[in-house]
């Protein structure tokens, strides 16, 4: 099974390391910790999971059509809100 990464949308295969954290999947550990940085930001309590970022990128996605492959990542999300 291939796995998509929440955070850079990279291709995780079956035979690499699969990183959890904050309900997402991530490719690395560095991804991961971007994950972390940024729901500390959002967060920093971490009392309202509701508000964390992968939260808001699902909301996306099942906004869009279903079999539609997934195109938006954190990274994706980030440049959106900078701009």
């Amino acid at each position: 099974m291939v796995f998509t990464c929440d955070f850079c949308n990279k291709q995780i295969v079956e035979t690499c390391t699969l990183y959890f954290g904050f309900d997402c999947m991530c490719c690395s550990n560095y991804c991961r910790s971007q994950v972390i940085s940024i729901n500390l930001q959002i967060d920093p309590t971490m009392n309202n999971p509701h508000t964390w970022f992968i939260h808001r990128l699902r909301a996306r996605k099942t906004k869009q059509e279903s079999l539609i492959p997934k195109t938006i990542s954190l990274i994706d999300l980030l440049g959106q809100l900078k701009v």
